[in-house]
């Protein structure tokens, strides 16, 4: 009896080993986000490096382009928060990451531009909607620059 009961031990320890996670002590929840885009020449217009602008309405976000063809992106504002970051490097960058979490009731806005060994003054626009955030947890943001 000792020796069956040693051995079904044995064989629910790993079960309850597996079963437990580090992610339930973490309270985060990933927010999906969207990238904005603009059509050929139309430009981002800088702002303030590392600066996290929250654009709230239609005519908002057009003054941030500069748009020679006129075409703006359509967002309902109703629907979604937008956001805008400049960065400024002096070297090029390849590609760029943009996380959105919530964490412990505080949003966790986290962007890893990523460069190259190649030297030329740079700035780097993110531009991204998410579905509407609540005005009242605040938005933590963290740029890293991060050499290949």
């Amino acid at each position: 009896m000792k020796k069956l009961f040693f051995y079904l031990t044995l064989a629910i320890l790993p079960l309850l080993i597996l079963s437990c996670s580090d992610d339930e002590d973490n309270n985060s929840n990933i927010i999906d986000i969207t990238e904005i885009k603009l059509n050929g020449s139309d430009q981002w217009v800088e702002t303030t490096y590392d600066l996290l602008v929250e654009i709230k309405s239609q005519a908002e976000l057009e003054s941030y382009i500069d748009s020679p063809s006129g075409n703006y992106p359509e967002i309902d504002f109703s629907k979604y928060s937008v956001f805008k970051i400049s960065a400024g490097s002096p070297y090029i960058s390849t590609q760029h990451e943009t996380k959105l979490e919530l964490v412990d009731n505080r949003y966790q806005l986290t962007i890893n531009i990523y460069l190259t060994e190649l030297t030329a003054p740079q700035i780097v626009e993110v531009v991204f909607k998410c579905k509407k955030l609540d005005a009242n947890i605040p938005i933590e943001l963290t740029v890293r620059k991060l050499r290949k």
